[in-house]
């Protein structure tokens, strides 16, 4: 039976249902002997109906950080990245296989070119006004701007979780043992940010535009003398920027589903990634990534209890011993 008192809310109405939902534990259909309990962290938050009946039932507590007392007596089940019941739904109906709505393809056709022209704006009314100054004020800019988008957001469109479905041909698992598997939607992932790479360093170190990206970042007024229109360049560069953070969103949210402030846990992992790689070096921010990528992966598996500060002690480690990060900007 699924029990919430005040009945269920209506931002969870994504989640398909498997009977009536009760709102009192007067009369149940059957005597229970175990509860799973959803995003609820302390005993008061359940009702005082299911609060009294916690000491004889079996828990299992699912949420976001380990629950109070008699919480998942049996097992706690902790997703640190969610933010939400809904999102905590959202990974429940995954793990069911339960289908969720969203088309992965329809998305990046419309959002790449609107990520394009979205980017070419911000550039033009906000950030091409800050480029003789400070940066801070460039990164002030940016935060404060994720605030306003993140409020606009959750008026226009709420704060439900929404689920993106995989495409059919990717929606399967290579097996690698009896009971290891890995599935083919992230190789493909793997092949896109690959892909990716190589394209922009080709762009960037063999191609006019390359040439002009570089000498642009390296003096302006030299390159506005050559008659080279500098302030097109830049908002080329931040459009295509614009578009590669959209592409990556919209990539990872058949496997983490799209909820709100999906993208925060990212920007500090990004900033780190950018230091320990040396601020300006393509290749420094790649191999950055992938030793961020195996410590946060083996970090989780070898000392799990450690793993939040793993990230943040390589990354001191790396700038004791080079400062000025893994590769100089070049």
């Amino acid at each position: 039976m699924v029990y919430a008192q005040p009945g269920l809310p209506a931002y969870l109405d994504f989640f398909p249902m498997p009977g009536v939902v009760h709102t009192t534990l007067e009369h149940p259909p059957f005597k229970p002997r175990c509860a799973v309990l959803l995003d609820c962290g302390e005993p008061e938050r359940l009702g005082r109906e299911l609060a009294a009946r916690l000491p004889e039932l079996i828990t299992i507590n699912i949420d976001h950080h380990l629950g109070g007392n008699g919480m998942g007596s049996a097992a706690n089940w902790v997703e640190p990245t969610a933010a939400a019941t809904a999102q905590l739904m959202a990974y429940v109906a995954l793990a069911a296989g339960l289908p969720l709505t969203g088309d992965i393809a329809t998305a990046i056709a419309l959002g790449i070119p609107l990520a394009l022209a979205f980017g070419a704006f911000l550039e033009w009314a906000l950030f091409s006004h800050l480029y003789k100054r400070d940066h801070l004020e460039q990164v002030l800019l940016t935060y404060g701007l994720i605030l306003i988008f993140e409020q606009v957001r959750s008026l226009l469109v709420g704060d439900n979780v929404h689920g993106v479905a995989i495409p059919a041909f990717l929606d399967t698992s290579i097996q690698l043992t009896e009971v290891l598997s890995y599935p083919v939607y992230r190789l493909a992932i793997s092949l896109v940010c690959v892909v990716l790479a190589v394209a922009l360093y080709y762009v960037i170190q063999r191609t006019r535009l390359g040439m002009m990206i570089r000498a642009g970042n390296d003096d302006r007024s030299m390159v506005e003398s050559l008659g080279i229109n500098i302030d097109m360049i830049y908002r080329v560069v931040f459009a295509l920027g614009v578009a590669l953070a959209a592409l990556a969103g919209m990539l990872a949210a058949p496997i983490s589903s799209v909820f709100p402030n999906m993208g925060s846990h990212v920007l500090i992992i990004s900033f780190v990634i950018v230091v320990i790689g040396g601020i300006g070096s393509v290749w420094g921010a790649l191999i950055a990534a992938l030793i961020v990528g195996f410590a946060d992966t083996f970090g989780k598996v070898l000392i799990p209890e450690l793993s939040g500060i793993v990230v943040y002690v390589v990354m001191a480690v790396v700038l004791l011993w080079r400062p000025e990060g893994i590769l100089k900007k070049g």
